[in-house]
């Protein structure tokens, strides 16, 4: 009865530490404003995880697959095909069209590969479709940006290039010095997993706090239209999940979900604040739950899935 007790406990730990601060984050939003810049930490937060992913790679495991050149594909279908589609449906409405559009084309998060780590699954090939979607992506939208708007300029290229070499550039060449120096850390960040999980958890609190404390301050969308938003990034959300674990086969089904349903929102955010509006920007706001609540349920299966095979 206590083992049972105790592995019950264990299974649900790690899909509460989702959910706790996401509760902390509406209970307690003005939190975030205490710590400074959040784009600022948000963006060090990342850094730092990908460097500890980075010490547990090897070179080869960020070669690209077919795999990563379909996800790519379906990245951008799922944007661009809602779009016209919404469009050609409800002309009237182009906020949920371009809600559409710039959920479903929001290239792979960065934080994908770590949460791949939890799951024990492969987290260099999510890392590899992280650096493909969101160097080609960016490039893709330079043509289509003015097809859904209308309007156009250069500047968030650059500043995605910018923000691209200093998350995952600057941290991948940090990994590769330190294993030069220590080959040693590579198994000592296997040793921190649960370091990797509290930022991380941490990290969904600063995201959750300030896309609140951002509602709040700006009373743009209706409530209705909201909802409207939320429901649409909800089921581009479970489409995106199970469409990417009907990629390949078995043995990298999981990788493939994850890369294409954990999503990089913070840069189609920027994207829809900058060439659109804040109703529009509601759709990648509300995909951070979305798929960290799906993130929650692949860690509870996974972690239930375990513990029966040890007991067995």
């Amino acid at each position: 009865m206590t083992n049972d007790f105790f592995n019950q406990i264990r299974i649900l730990l790690r899909p509460a530490m989702i959910f706790i601060p996401i509760l902390c984050a509406f209970l307690f939003p003005r939190g975030v404003t205490y710590l400074g810049d959040s784009k600022s930490l948000i963006r060090n937060l990342l850094m730092l995880m990908i460097f500890m992913t980075c010490l547990k790679l090897r070179l080869k495991d960020l070669s690209f697959r077919k795999e990563h050149w379909i996800i790519l594909i379906l990245n951008v279908l799922l944007g661009v095909i809602p779009f016209f589609l919404i469009r050609f449906i409800f002309p009237g409405e182009p906020v949920y069209a371009l809600a559409a559009f710039f959920t479903g084309i929001t290239p792979t998060a960065v934080a994908a590969s770590v949460i791949m780590t939890f799951l024990n699954g492969r987290a260099g090939f999510v890392l590899s479709s992280y650096i493909l979607t969101n160097t080609l992506i960016p490039l893709l939208l330079i043509v289509l940006l003015p097809y859904v708007t209308g309007n156009m300029t250069s500047d968030f290229f650059f500043d995605v290039m910018k923000t691209l070499f200093t998350v995952i550039v600057l941290p991948f060449a940090a990994s590769r010095v330190v294993l030069f120096i220590y080959r040693g850390a590579a198994k000592l960040a296997g040793k921190l997993k649960m370091v990797s999980f509290s930022l991380w958890t941490f990290l969904i609190y600063v995201l959750s706090a300030s896309v609140i404390l951002f509602f709040r301050d700006n009373r743009e969308a209706s409530i209705g239209q909201m909802i409207g938003v939320a429901m649409l990034s909800l089921v581009q959300c479970i489409l995106n999940f199970y469409l990417g674990g009907k990629i390949s086969k078995r043995r990298l089904s999981r990788e493939c979900s994850q890369a294409l349903g954990q999503k990089n929102t913070s840069f189609t955010v920027y994207l829809a604040l900058q060439f659109a509006s804040v109703p529009v920007a509601l759709g990648p706001f509300f995909y951070i739950f979305w798929h960290n609540i799906c993130n929650a349920v692949q860690m509870y299966r996974y972690d239930r899935r375990r513990i029966k095979r040890k007991k067995s």
